[in-house]
C-alpha cells in the first residue's frame, strides 16, 4: 500500500461505524456493480451465507454488515469518503464551496467548471473560515480534499499548515490526533523489545493457550473496544509487558503481545532478536488474531507477504497454527489468492484442527455457490487429504464431514463435466450403509443427473424446441430407476428426484403426473429458499408446477387452482417467464377452459415481454385460440407501441378475429391498417390483405374493399392496377337494374377522368353514365299528409353540403317530412356516433342510410332500428339522397 493509499484508508477508518454504514448504503443503492462485489466479498471473506441470500438483503442490512465486518477495500474507501462528504453529511463541503465562492448544486460542483476551481489565496481564506466554523471536525474533510483533489484546490497542504496542522509529506491523516504516548513506558518497551525476562515459568514447547491466556486476551479485547470497566490503553500495555516479562520463556505468552500490537497499533511491541522461532510464531499468531478481530484482512495479507514465519503457521494445526491458520487462510481467500490459500495449509493442519477444517469447508462451499468450481475444487481435495491423514492415524475426528466433503469433491468434478471422476467418488459412498440415507439419496440423484447428461439440477428445464424436449424426457427415462431408489431411501426428502420426474412428465405435457411430483419437490425447495434460489431453481420449479396445473386435463380440477397457476405465470418477470413455444397452445387452452380473460391477459403479457420469441408461435395459434387472437388485437390497438409492431400483430389478428366472430375488433384493426397504409406504412401488406378479401366481406362491402385497394395501389405507384379495379367497379355499377343505381358510378368515373393513363377506359364509361343520368327520373315525394320524422345517417363533407338545399326542397314539396342529419365520415372510431344514432332513433319514424358509411357501423345501426323502416340513398348527389328520403317516407306512411 502506498503512502497516499494508506492515508486515505486511515481517514476512512476515522469515520464512525454509523457514518461508514451510511456511505456504504449510498453506494449499494446507486451502484449495482458495487453491490455485486460486496456480495462476492462477503461470501469469500465472511462466509456463512449463500450469494442468493445476500442479494435479497435490504441495503440497510447489507451496509451494516459490510461496515461492521470491514469488507471495504482501500480501492472502495476513496469513493466512500467522497460519497460521505458530498451526500451523507454534506454540511462541511457546502460551507467550503460557499466560502471559496464556487457554484454548486447539493454540494456538487457544476460539471461545466474546469479545475482548478479557485486560487491558492481563495483556498487559504476558505480553510481558515471553515476551521473557525467547525473547529477540529473540519480537519478530516480537509485532509480528504487534500489527498483526493489537490489538483482541483491548489495550495491545500500549505493552507492546512497555515492553520496550525502538521501535515507530513504523505498526508498522514492521524498526525497529531491521539498517538500513543510511549515515553512514559520506556522500561516496559525495553522489555518488549527483547530484554531477557527475569523468570522462566515453563520450558520451551509448542504448548496451547490456557486459562490465563484467555483472561489476558479478553482484557485486551475489552480495552481495545473501550468496554466499560475495561483497562485503559496504558494499563493494557503494562499488562502485556508484565505478562511477557514474567512468562516470557513460555512461548504462548507472546500471543498476548502480538494481539496487543494489532489491536492497539503499537509498533514498539515485538519479540527481540534473541527470541526463539517458537516465540515469534506465537507472537505472529496473536498479531493475525488481532488483525482479524479488527477486520483488517489486508493487514493479515500484508503480514503474510512480509513475514516468512506467517507462511509456516499453516503447517500442523497445533498451537499457534491452530489459533491463526484459519484466519490467514480466510484472508488469502477473501482477496482471491485461492492457490496460495490452499498451498498455505497442510493435510496435517486440517487433520489436527477441526477449526481449520470447518473454515475451509465453509469458504469452499461459498465459492462453489458462486459457481467457481475451479478454485473450490482444490480446497475440497485438501480436506479429503486431511481425512485420509486422520484415517492413517486411526482418528475419526472429521469422519462426520466425510460424506459432505466427498460429495462436494464430486460436485466440483460434475460441474466441470468430469462425470467419470465424479462417479468414482460417489458410487462407493452410495454403497456405504453407514452414510445417512438422505445423503445417499442425494448422491443417487447426482449420478442420475450425470447419466442423463446434465451437470446440475438447474440445467434440467424446458427446452425451447419440442424435439429437444423429447430427447430430455427420454434421457430422464433412462435414470428413472435411480430416481425411484432415491425416493425409497428418503421418502420425505427426495426433492431432487421428484423435481426431475416432474419435469420429465411436464415435457410430455402430462399435467397431472407432473403436478404431483413437482408439488413434492416445491414443498422441500420452499423450506430452504436460501439454497434453492441459487440459479433461480425455486422460481423455475414454481413455473413448472404452474404449467403442470394448466396442462392437467381433469374435469374435476379446481378452477381456483388454475387461476392461481395462471396468476403465477403472469406474475413472473421477463427472465422467469419462459413458457416454450411448443407448449403455449396447451397451456393457454387449459387456462381458457376456466377463464378466458386470464388466458388473454397471459397471452398479452407474453407478446408484450417476449415479442421476438413468441410472435411466430402465436401466428399459428391465433386461428385456434380466441385468447391469442384477442392478445394480438390488444398489441395492434396499443398506440404506445411502435407502428411496425402494431401492424405485424394486426395483419395476423384480423382474419383470426373474424373466425372467432370478434367482428367489431377486426373492423377497428382493419381501419387502423388502412389508415397507416395511406401514410405509406405497411402498404404492400395491406394491398395483399385487400386483394384476398375473402373473410373481410364480413366487415365491409366488396365495393368499399376494392375502392380502398385501388387507392392504395395508386399511392404505391401501381396506376394500371388502380385503373383496372376502378374500371371493374364502374362496369358493375353501370350494369345494375335501376338508373339511380347506375349513377352511383359517377364518383368512380370522375376519379378516372383525373388520370391521363385512363383516357381510353373512361370514355365508354362516361357515355354509359350519361345515358343512365338522362333516363333518371326526378325524385317524387309520397302522397301523404302524415307527419314523418326521418334520420339520415352517413356520408362525409361532400354529402353534408347538400343538407340546406334538401331542407328547402322538402319545405316546398313535402313539408310533412322532417329530417335530421348525422354525418359520420370514415373514421374508424365510429362507436360514439353509433351510440348517438341509437339515441335519436327513439324519436324517428324511419332511417335513411348513405352508401358512404362503415359497414360495421351500418350493421349496428340497422340492428338498432329494429322494425322501423330503413332505406338506402337512391343515387349520386342531392337527388340520390332525396330518393332515399322519399322511399323511406313511403315505407313509413302506410303504417300511419
Amino acid at each position: 500500500m502506498t503512502a497516499p493509499e494508506a492515508a486515505v484508508s486511515e481517514l476512512y477508518r476515522c469515520l464512525s461505524l454509523e457514518q461508514r454504514t451510511a456511505a456504504v448504503k449510498l453506494l449499494l443503492d446507486r451502484e449495482p456493480k458495487f453491490r455485486s462485489s460486496m456480495v462476492r466479498r462477503f461470501v469469500l471473506r465472511a462466509g456463512g451465507f449463500r450469494p442468493e441470500t445476500l442479494r435479497g438483503w435490504p441495503s440497510s442490512r447489507m451496509a451494516a454488515e459490510v461496515a461492521r465486518r470491514r469488507l471495504e477495500t482501500m480501492y472502495d474507501e476513496a469513493f466512500l469518503l467522497l460519497a460521505f462528504y458530498a451526500e451523507v453529511e454534506p454540511a462541511i463541503q457546502v460551507a467550503f464551496l460557499n466560502a471559496v465562492g464556487v457554484p454548486h448544486e447539493n454540494a456538487t460542483v457544476s460539471k461545466d467548471l474546469v479545475p482548478p476551481y479557485a486560487s491558492e489565496e481563495e483556498v487559504r481564506r476558505a480553510l481558515s473560515a471553515l476551521h473557525e466554523q467547525f473547529g477540529q471536525d473540519a480537519l478530516p474533510y480537509l485532509r480528504c480534499l487534500a489527498l483526493l483533489a489537490s489538483d482541483e484546490w491548489p495550495g491545500m497542504y500549505a493552507a492546512l499548515d497555515a492553520i496550525g496542522e502538521a501535515i507530513v509529506a504523505e498526508a498522514s491523516p492521524h498526525a497529531g490526533l491521539g498517538e500513543v504516548v510511549q515515553e512514559k513506558e520506556a522500561a516496559e518497551e525495553e522489555l518488549l523489545l527483547g530484554e531477557e525476562p527475569i523468570y522462566r515459568l515453563a520450558p520451551p514447547g509448542k504448548g496451547e493457550l490456557h486459562l490465563l491466556d484467555d483472561v489476558v486476551t479478553v482484557a485486551l479485547i475489552n480495552s481495545a473496544n473501550h468496554i466499560d470497566s475495561g483497562l485503559p490503553p496504558e494499563a493494557a500495555r503494562r499488562l502485556v509487558a508484565e505478562f511477557v516479562r514474567v512468562n516470557g520463556q513460555r512461548h504462548q505468552s507472546w500471543f498476548a503481545a502480538g494481539l496487543y500490537r494489532s489491536l492497539f497499533d503499537d509498533q514498539g511491541v515485538a519479540p527481540g532478536p534473541g527470541e526463539s522461532e517458537g516465540a515469534r510464531r506465537w507472537f505472529l499468531a496473536g498479531r493475525v488474531v488481532g488483525l482479524m478481530r479488527s477486520g483488517d484482512v489486508q493487514g493479515i495479507v500484508a503480514l503474510y507477504d512480509a513475514e516468512p514465519l506467517v507462511k509456516s503457521l499453516g503447517n500442523d494445526g497445533i498451537g499457534p497454527s491452530h489459533e491463526a491458520a484459519a484466519h490467514v487462510f480466510s484472508a488469502l481467500w477473501a482477496v482471491e489468492r485461492f492457490n496460495e490459500a490452499i498451498g498455505f495449509l497442510t493435510a496435517e493442519a486440517i487433520a489436527n484442527s477441526p477449526r481449520i477444517g470447518s473454515r475451509v469447508l465453509e469458504l469452499a462451499t461459498g465459492l462453489l455457490a458462486l459457481r467457481d468450481w475451479d478454485h473450490a475444487r482444490p480446497a475440497f481435495d485438501l480436506l479429503w487429504t486431511g481425512l485420509e491423514h486422520l484415517r492413517e492415524h486411526g482418528d475419526s475426528g472429521l469422519e462426520p464431514l466425510r460424506p459432505t466433503i466427498e460429495r462436494r469433491q464430486a460436485h466440483c468434478r460434475r460441474l466441470a463435466g468430469e462425470f467419470q471422476a465424479a462417479c468414482a467418488i460417489l458410487e462407493p459412498l452410495i454403497q456405504d450403509e453407514s452414510v445417512d440415507p438422505d445423503v445417499r439419496g442425494m448422491m443417487l440423484v447426482d449420478l442420475a443427473l450425470m447419466d442423463a447428461g446434465f451437470r446440475e439440477l438447474a440445467e434440467v428445464g424446458l427446452p425451447p424446441d419440442r424435439g429437444e424436449a423429447g430427447r430430455v424426457a427420454s434421457a430422464l427415462d433412462g435414470v428413472e430407476e435411480k430416481l425411484d431408489s432415491a425416493i425409497r431411501l428418503d421418502p420425505d426428502g427426495a426433492a431432487h428426484a421428484h423435481y426431475l420426474l416432474g419435469v420429465r412428465e411436464l415435457l410430455r405435457e402430462n399435467g397431472g403426473a407432473a403436478r404431483r411430483h413437482l408439488e413434492r419437490a416445491l414443498s422441500a425447495f420452499r423450506s430452504r429458499p436460501e439454497v434453492y434460489t441459487r440459479q433461480g431453481l425455486l422460481k423455475q420449479a414454481t413455473l413448472c408446477e404452474a404449467l403442470a396445473v394448466c396442462l392437467e386435463h381433469d374435469s374435476t380440477k379446481a378452477p381456483a387452482g388454475v387461476r392461481a397457476a395462471a396468476n403465477v405465470l403472469m406474475g413472473s418477470s421477463v427472465e422467469e417467464l419462459r413458457i416454450p413455444g411448443w407448449m403455449l397452445e396447451s397451456v393457454l387452452t387449459g387456462i381458457a377452459m376456466i377463464d378466458q380473460d386470464l388466458a388473454t391477459g397471459l397471452a398479452e403479457q407474453l407478446l408484450r415481454e417476449r415479442p421476438g420469441e413468441v410472435v411466430e408461435q402465436f401466428v399459428s395459434l391465433a386461428d385456434v385460440l380466441p385468447p391469442v387472437a384477442l392478445a394480438l388485437a390488444g398489441i395492434a390497438a396499443d398506440p404506445d407501441r411502435p407502428v411496425e409492431r402494431r401492424l405485424q400483430a394486426a395483419f395476423r389478428a384480423i382474419p383470426a378475429l373474424i373466425d372467432h366472430e370478434e367482428l367489431d375488433r377486426a373492423d377497428g384493426l382493419l381501419s387502423m391498417v388502412l389508415e397507416q397504409a395511406m401514410r405509406g406504412v405497411g402498404r404492400s401488406d395491406a394491398i395483399n390483405l385487400l386483394s384476398r378479401c375473402g373473410s373481410l366481406l364480413q366487415l365491409r362491402e366488396v365495393e368499399e374493399l376494392k375502392l380502398m385497394e385501388a387507392q392504395l395501389r395508386l399511392a404505391d405507384g401501381d396506376t394500371g392496377g388502380a385503373i383496372g379495379l376502378w374500371n371493374q367497379l364502374a362496369l358493375q355499377l353501370l350494369a345494375r337494374e335501376f338508373p339511380w343505381e347506375r349513377t352511383e358510378a359517377a364518383g368512380i368515373v370522375e376519379r378516372l377522368e383525373e388520370l391521363p393513363e385512363a383516357l381510353e377506359v373512361v370514355a365508354p364509361l362516361r357515355a354509359r353514365l350519361t345515358k343512365a343520368e338522362e333516363r333518371l327520373e326526378p325524385p317524387r315525394p309520397p302522397t301523404t299528409s302524415t307527419p314523418i320524422r326521418l334520420l339520415v345517417v352517413g356520408g362525409d363533407e361532400g354529402q353534408a353540403r347538400y343538407e340546406a338545399e334538401i331542407r328547402q326542397v322538402l319545405a316546398t314539396d313535402a313539408p310533412y317530412i322532417a329530417v335530421e342529419f348525422i354525418t359520420t365520415g370514415w373514421s374508424s372510431n365510429w362507436s360514439s356516433k353509433a351510440e348517438e344514432v341509437v339515441r335519436r332513433l327513439d324519436h324517428a319514424d324511419g332511417l335513411v342510410m348513405h352508401y358512404f358509411i362503415r359497414t360495421m357501423f351500418g350493421r349496428t345501426v340497422r340492428k338498432a332500428a329494429g322494425s322501423k323502416p330503413w332505406r338506402s340513398v337512391g343515387g349520386h348527389g342531392r337527388d340520390g339522397i332525396l330518393r332515399g328520403i322519399y322511399a323511406c317516407a313511403a315505407a313509413v306512411a302506410p303504417d300511419r
